[in-house]
């Protein structure tokens, strides 16, 4: 419908297709988490070739269309999620006719960078134990102030595979059992410093996948080349 209603300037139903496009490609990154958790189950990994096989194509054409109409402000995200669907093997195998080759190059290297800012990200000295927990815990002998031994660790389904891209996933936390402390206030520390992560990456992320610069320059529609 955009073809057609760009041909002959409808542009009301131009506009809709455009707005048809936001929950397939979130513009906050919020949004995106939340389209994130939707695309995959606990059970998917990007090497799964049902699962790339069942999202990917809608990504593709989504990308196409954004690409024909200049609407640049949908390239981070649509790039984030071929990569979270698609291992770099499949990137490399899909048409030239679906995807560019200078579109694949920025997927690559978009890995390879996102790799990096996720490994930093989730060994940040933030994440990491902090000490002597403040937190009052009550026990058989009274109240205690023991060592807090909560500590922040994505969930099984993120760290099954080293091609996993997460940096914009949800932050989990493992079971804890026996006699692991719950420390609520260092789960809200590490939950705070994990989205000020995020948000950093998520305002790269333009420059991640050599788009722009940064978002500015992209939604001006400012692409290198």
């Amino acid at each position: 419908m955009m073809p057609i209603a760009r041909k002959y300037d409808f542009e009301t139903v131009f506009e809709g297709c455009v707005a048809s496009l936001t929950p397939l490609a979130p513009l906050t990154l919020p949004a995106l988490t939340s389209r994130l958790s939707a695309l995959r189950s606990p059970t998917d990994y990007p090497s799964d070739l049902n699962i790339t096989k069942k999202r990917l194509p809608a990504l593709l054409d989504a990308l196409q269309l954004a690409g024909r109409f200049g609407l640049t402000q949908f390239y981070p995200a649509l790039f984030y999620q071929i990569i979270a669907v698609a291992a770099p093997e499949d990137i490399y195998l899909i048409e030239a006719e679906k995807l560019s080759w200078k579109d694949k190059t920025r997927c690559l290297m978009g890995i390879a960078e996102l790799r990096l800012e996720q490994d930093a990200l989730l060994r940040s000295p933030s994440l990491s134990l902090s000490g002597d927990c403040t937190k009052l815990v009550r026990t058989d002998d009274g109240w205690s102030r023991p060592m807090c031994s909560a500590r922040a660790a994505v969930s099984g389904k993120f760290t099954r595979g080293q091609k996993v891209i997460v940096v914009l996933d949800k932050l989990e936390f493992a079971d804890r059992t026996g006699s692991t402390v719950e420390c609520r206030d260092c789960t809200r520390r590490f939950r705070r410093e994990y989205e000020k992560g995020q948000a950093r990456i998520w305002a790269n992320l333009p420059r991640v996948f050599r788009l722009a610069r940064g978002w500015e320059e992209l939604l001006a529609g400012n692409l290198e080349d």
